[in-house]
């Protein structure tokens, strides 16, 4: 089969590797829809050196397909089912596995990490790992559901405790920024979009989200570095034009998908009294609190900071049964598929600077 496998240096190859065989407990997809992820970029990026375990191994884990084979103990009628691959591999009897947090399992695996990713014609995973896609949804779904509308909606549960918020602002509108505002709406709250690049907001205005420009901050920077709120000295400028979408509250919700400091910073500005920011944006290592965040700010807001990371894999029915409830689909979210044997082509597109939303590697049988 072919796969891409990371050179280092921003360069990926298309290699013949070896056919996947499944083994007890097993399933072999073939792929339809594999979508680049910013971790692949990342990882593409980094010298032969720093990719270390990872050399030679397929990369990407977004994978969603068909399954084509099973192994023993696998039932046959799996064969056939149009399913989205969760992307982490854990043991299955640990008590993170069996409480479906299987990110958190000692000896997981990672596609593109551990193991052959999901960049290939086809994908060995454990069956259990196979989640069924409704017919109501694409594989460009089903390879969002697997990593960044996944790890969207795990984030937006840790935002639902929040008591009487009702709007929720979104820091970051690049692919997984996008994916939480279509389901934080799906989900019924106002959604605010904040992003300092003008064609991002307008990208996220198409979709039907109102957004907010960072505006300048002291030092004449443009949103980059967003000032922390003052609680004392009254509302700084972001702050108000929130207020200005919101009918004058501060969103109780905020989830940041910006992996930058000066992100990170904004929605600790923006964030209410007794709210919840939760970032899932890690960009590139290493990622700090700002040094313009007040940490006085939140103790006299009372509010909570926490990260997230991944979708537990019980969410998962949850998740597809609002988005199929709502009519929610990511198509528009679509920024290019390619072909495999396009695959030099189709990264250098992903990390362009002027895309919006989601390339991925794609195959027949839509």
């Amino acid at each position: 089969m072919r796969g891409v496998v990371p050179l280092g240096g921003g360069r990926v190859e298309v290699r013949e590797v070896p056919d996947p065989r499944p083994g007890p407990g097993e399933a072999v997809v073939a792929l339809r829809n594999a979508g680049i992820c910013g971790s692949d970029l990342h990882t593409a990026h980094n010298s032969w050196e720093e990719i270390g375990e990872r050399q030679n191994l397929v990369i990407g884990h977004e994978a969603s397909g068909v399954v084509a084979e099973v192994g023993a103990g696998v039932s046959p009628a799996l064969v056939g089912t149009r399913v989205s691959v969760y992307h982490y591999r854990g043991c299955g009897l640990c008590r993170h596995c069996l409480a479906g947090e299987i990110v958190f399992c000692a000896g997981k695996r990672g596609y593109g990490w551990h193991v052959h990713g999901a960049a290939a014609d086809y994908l060995l995973t454990d069956a259990r790992n196979c989640c069924p896609l409704p017919d109501q949804l694409t594989h460009l779904d089903g390879s969002f559901l697997a990593c960044a509308a996944g790890t969207a909606y795990a984030a937006l549960r840790k935002l639902e405790a929040v008591p009487g918020a009702s709007a929720c602002a979104v820091v970051g509108l690049g692919p997984v920024g996008l994916a939480a505002a279509m389901l934080a709406r799906a989900m019924g709250w106002q959604v605010i979009g904040l992003d300092r690049v003008a064609e991002r907001r307008a990208y996220a205005e198409a979709q039907g989200i109102t957004t907010v420009a960072p505006p300048k901050n002291d030092h004449g920077a443009d949103g980059r570095d967003a000032p922390a709120g003052r609680v004392e000295g009254g509302p700084g400028p972001l702050t108000e034009a929130v207020r200005a979408v919101t009918g004058g509250a501060d969103p109780g919700r905020v989830f940041d998908a910006s992996g930058s400091e000066g992100g990170l910073a904004a929605a600790l500005t923006v964030v209410g009294r007794g709210g919840r920011v939760v970032t899932v944006g890690r960009g590139m290592w290493p990622l700090r609190f700002a040094p313009q965040v007040n940490v006085a700010d939140l103790i006299r807001k009372q509010a909570q900071v926490m990260g997230s990371w991944v979708l537990p894999i019980h969410y998962y029915y949850a998740l597809v049964d609002l988005m199929v409830a709502t009519g929610t689909s990511f198509a528009p979210l679509d920024a290019g598929r390619f072909p495999i044997d396009d695959a030099p082509r189709a990264f250098a597109k992903a990390e362009a600077p002027n895309t919006l939303g989601k390339v991925s590697l794609a195959w027949p049988g839509w």
